[in-house]
């Protein structure tokens, strides 16, 4: 299994982040070959952490820019103004 972690902070109004991850990005990343799961965590102190989990690297190489274009997309990148601190690695435990 591979990991990639983004730790975002300073998010703006988290609620609506919440509720267009759930209803708009996850169903484009679930349909990634190799997807295997996504967890968004509301750590407080407005910053959002998300694990993205996948059969393996190569898979999570083949969605490397699926967050980045939807969230380019999606005009959520005001709500997220500071880029993500990323991540990756297998999963050894």
């Amino acid at each position: 299994m591979y990991v990639i972690i983004r730790r975002y902070a300073g998010v703006i109004k988290p609620q609506e982040v919440l509720r267009r991850v759930s209803g708009e990005f996850l169903p484009i990343i679930s349909k990634v070959e190799g997807f295997r799961g996504y967890h968004l965590v509301d750590t407080g102190m407005d910053v959002f952490a998300s694990v993205t989990l996948f059969i393996d690297k190569a898979a999570a190489d083949k969605a490397l820019l699926v967050p980045s274009n939807w969230l380019r997309d999606s005009g959520l990148t005001p709500l997220l103004p500071n880029p993500p601190q990323v991540t990756p690695g297998e999963d050894v435990a």
